[in-house]
Formats: C-alpha cells, structure tokens, sequence
C-alpha cells in the first residue's frame, strides 16, 4: 500500500511539473486540431451529400420524365379508341368532323410523346419496348383509319365490326406495351 501511495504521488508530481512548463497550450492546441479534423470531415460530408442528392434528383427527373411521356402515350392512344367509339355514335356529320380533328390532334400528342421519349437516355429494355410498342402502333393505326373510312362510306354495321374485333384489340396491344 505504501508503494501505491509513492507512485500516485510521483505520478502526481510528474504531471503538475509538465502542467507547469508547458501550460494549458497542448490541451488548447489538441482541441483546436480535433476540432479542425471535426469541420474538415463534415465539409466533405456535406460536398458528398450535395454530390449524391444531385445525382438522385437526376435519375429521378429523368424517370419522371419518362413516366410522363409514356402516359401521355398511353392517354392519347386510348382516347384516339374513344374518338373511332364517338365517330360511330354521332349521326351529325359536323360532329364527325370535330372528332376527327380530334383524333388527329390526339395521333400528333402520341407522336411528339413519342419522340421526345426516343430522344432521352433510354435502357436496353426501354428501347426495346418502344421498338415493339412501335410495331404494334404500326399495325393498329391502319385499322384505325379503315373504321374511319367504312364510317365515311355510311357502312357502320362493318366500321363497328372492324373496330371491336380488330382495331380495338390491336390498340390494347399498344396500351399492354
């Protein structure tokens, strides 16, 4: 025990004499670079945080707007089926006539929707999808246009058949790609 006593005291001694010499200047300066490394470390932190938030907002803007363009796709395919529905409907030639325009207005929306969608950074399963999307639309416009022009020619009976059993399921197939 009293062996314990003398090496706390001169432990004691030793530190009051270093404390003496040097100060309060090795605390202060330790602090001071703890602290230093404490902002360095959360400047890069933040710089990092700022890097990866930008490139999320990136990706998500980019699927945005593929989301969107491929809805509007979507909305104007299905409405163009609306139009050829309302075409058979309507016995005044006038409004024929504006669902018509209509429709082609609705064809241009699907176009441009399109295009802008074919010019964005698309992946491999994207840019397949478009490629056979495209192929389907390809095949259902022509019997799109065929309804259009049986309902022209006063054949409704036949402009109906075609649209139920043929234009509408090819436009399906658009709308399932």
């Amino acid at each position: 025990m009293g062996l314990e006593k003398t090496a706390v005291a001169m432990r004691d001694r030793l530190l009051r004499g270093l404390e003496e010499r040097l100060g309060e200047r090795p605390l202060r300066a330790g602090f001071g670079l703890v602290m230093g490394l404490f902002l360095f470390v959360a400047v890069i932190a933040f710089t990092q945080l700022e890097v990866a938030q930008s490139r999320l907002e990136s990706i998500v803007d980019g699927h945005m707007a593929k989301t969107v363009l491929a809805t509007d796709m979507h909305n104007a395919a299905r409405e163009r089926t609306l139009s050829l529905q309302r075409m058979l409907l309507y016995t005044d030639v006038f409004e024929r006539d504006e669902v018509w325009v209509r429709f082609n207005e609705l064809g241009g929306g699907f176009a441009r929707a399109r295009a802008q969608l074919t010019e964005l950074p698309l992946t491999e399963r994207e840019t397949t999808l478009l490629r056979e999307q495209g192929e389907l639309t390809g095949l259902a416009v022509p019997l799109q246009l065929e309804v259009i022009s049986l309902i022209g020619d006063g054949k409704m009976r036949e402009a109906h058949q075609m649209l139920v059993k043929r234009a509408i399921p090819a436009q399906d197939r658009v709308l399932v790609k």
